[in-house]
């Protein structure tokens, strides 16, 4: 028994094999070289004549219900309507004949087989091996494109391929990576690594200085060298990490000063610097330093620095020094010390030292020679002393006065009599025979009340002990270490958060993080501190994520490219939400996010703030077959 076969008279293949052949059919279009074959049952008026579709190719006579008989047919796949007569057998033999010509050279296939191919606009992409082919002839030389060949300046995608491209537009957005490509701008190049500049992030070119992603070089200047004196503006460099302030988002030329967004130092551009003549190290970046204190000890080598150019002379220091008679510390380096006072604890060994020894000494000499006079008279004396009825005032009050008098001078609060007794003066003051307080006595009892109330708030108190021990700090929350230190007798408390918690770690949140006492965090429940001393409390908070893009800059950019930079900004709860609407992929294209959504909030901008828990969900399209049950 023998079978029939048939095969291609053009290219001699078996059409047997081929997908769909069916040797009943009226025609068939070889599928190896696009020949088209006429069966037996080809046509009644037009024999041997295979009728196309003259909109999208398909062949007419093997549709259901064709017959050469009728004037026009329209297509069963693209619906449009075909004339059949003698004008167009002859556009039949040149459809043919185009069909064959057009061959990819460099992978062989044929162009015309393949979607969305139109001799007419002379360039087109082989879907086959990817080769961008220009001309008439389709050849892969953009020489041979009549228009200028545009390139994405980020991925390398031929702009001229695009749907949405226009041959007298200036610029085009790339459908592949979504850059915004303007064809008459000049391109920058970094003179260190050579990256393009205009396709970084947020790169301006009119702001005369930028730090090139790839490498990290600063670059100044119109045309971005690595020069400092090619910019326009003073180049203004953080002190204490050498971050260029100049590219911060709130720098501008004409400020005095500028806060570091790197480590936070405050910069004053106007300031002279200091530097240690020991070590080398810069004075103005330590903390608390002060160029109008005259005494410093720096921080890394613990030299003692003296005078107004700080140096190790001490005999450049206009004034007195004082040492701890405990550790040896010099108290005049030390934060708010002031000679001011009678005495002063040294924040170092917390011992008492009294600055005015030789003072109270000649005082009380004075005393006791005023004590052994004994020539002055009482009558000499003069008082303001008066009797009326049934009120009345004598200087008697003076002498109690003194009994009770308080030294400003001193570093430490009153005693409870020295208040008790202002108080007894002010109503013995209102119980006079006028029946009111003279105005000048009323004034000078509130200046001086406001007085004692302002050095009371500014001196430390007695030594009392932390009350805390290590586990409390493991066990208890912020509030609770403040309650306990303030019910202890502390009053210069300060809590601090730190912004380090991530998603899976803010079960920790208001746990303390550490304490200090002064410049000390090694303490126990016993260990004496002064009541005024500076108590700071760190504890743990969730992070502050900023959206890296706001809600307008994620539309119709890849999907890919959105969840790598929200990953990046520190959000990990990032979901995705795939719309299956696409069919063939041309307006859309697969993975384009068509919107994202933060805690549910569609408004979002790089001015908002997240904890590290905040959801995000990413809606983007794709194709419906990707779509799984």
């Amino acid at each position: 028994m023998y079978l029939d076969r048939y095969y291609c008279p053009n290219c001699d293949s078996w059409l047997d094999e081929q997908d769909g052949f069916d040797p009943n059919l009226p025609a068939w279009k070889c599928l190896e070289c696009g020949q088209a074959l006429a069966g037996d049952n080809i046509g009644n008026r037009y024999p041997d004549v295979v009728w196309f579709c003259d909109e999208c190719g398909a062949i007419l006579n093997n549709q259901t219900g064709f017959s050469d008989e009728y004037d026009e047919w329209e297509c069963e796949e693209c619906g449009y309507t075909n004339e059949i007569s003698d004008s167009n057998i002859e556009y039949a033999d040149k459809y043919e004949q185009r069909e064959k010509e057009y061959l990819c050279p460099d992978c062989g296939s044929d162009l015309t087989n393949q979607y969305g191919f139109d001799p007419e606009k002379h360039i087109f992409q082989c879907t086959n091996c990817g080769t961008v082919l220009y001309g008439e002839n389709f050849e892969d030389d953009p020489d041979a494109y009549e228009e200028p060949v545009h390139m994405c300046k980020k991925c390398g995608h031929v702009l001229n391929l695009q749907y949405d491209y226009y041959s007298g537009s200036s610029e085009c957005r790339c459908n592949e990576c979504w850059y915004d490509n303007k064809f008459d701008e000049e391109d920058f190049n970094c003179p260190n690594c050579g990256a393009l500049l205009n396709i970084q992030d947020d790169f301006d070119s009119g702001i005369g200085i930028w730090k090139c992603t790839e490498c990290g070089t600063v670059l100044y200047g119109s045309n971005f060298d690595d020069d400092p004196e090619a910019c326009e503006d003073p180049v203004h460099m953080c002190r204490k990490c050498g971050h260029v302030l100049n590219l911060q988002s709130d720098y501008r030329s004409w400020y005095s000063d500028c806060k570091c967004e790197e480590c936070g130092y405050e910069n004053h551009f106007d300031e002279d610097d200091y530097i240690c003549p020991h070590c080398g190290t810069l004075l103005n970046i330590q903390d608390d330093f002060d160029k109008d204190r005259g005494v410093w000890k720096c921080t890394e080598c613990y030299t003692y620095l003296f005078g107004d150019s700080f140096t190790e002379n001490e005999d450049d220091y206009d004034g007195t020094l004082y040492r701890c008679e405990e550790c040896g510390e010099i108290l005049n380096s030390q934060h708010g010390f002031d000679d001011f006072w009678d005495t002063w604890t040294c924040t170092n060994c917390w011992h008492e030292n009294n600055l005015n020894e030789e003072d109270e000494d000649d005082d009380d000499d004075e005393d006791d020679d005023y004590d052994d006079d004994e020539d002055i008279d009482d009558d000499d004396i003069e008082t303001d002393d008066y009797d009326d009825d049934n009120d009345s005032y004598d200087g008697s009050d003076n002498n109690e006065e003194d009994e009770y008098r308080y030294s400003y001078n001193s570093q430490y609060s009153r005693t409870d009599a020295t208040w008790k007794n202002s108080s007894n003066q002010r109503n013995n003051w209102k119980q006079n025979s006028f029946g009111r307080t003279p105005f000048t006595s009323i004034f000078s009892d509130k200046i001086n009340d406001l007085k004692r109330k302002f050095v009371f708030s500014i001196l430390p108190g007695r030594k009392i002990p932390a009350g805390l021990s290590e586990y409390d700090l493991l066990i208890c929350d912020c509030h609770q270490i403040e309650a306990v230190l303030r019910a202890n007798g502390f009053r210069n408390i300060t809590c601090i958060p730190v912004n380090d918690l991530g998603y899976l770690e803010l079960y920790r949140e208001y746990k303390v993080k550490d304490v200090t006492f002064g410049n000390t965090n090694q303490f126990t429940a016993n260990t004496l501190f002064n009541s005024n001393i500076p108590i700071k409390i760190r504890y743990h908070l969730s992070k502050i994520l900023i959206p890296p893009l706001s809600n307008w800059d994620v539309k119709r950019k890849p999907y890919d490219e959105v969840e790598a930079k929200f990953r990046k900004a520190g959000f990990e709860r990032l979901y995705p939400e795939p719309i299956y609407d696409l069919v063939f992929g041309l307006l859309k294209k697969d993975k384009m996010v068509e919107k994202v959504t933060i805690n549910d909030d569609t408004f979002f901008d790089r001015t908002k703030k997240y904890k590290s828990d905040a959801i995000v969900k990413i809606k983007y399209h794709t194709f419906k077959k990707n779509k799984t049950l």
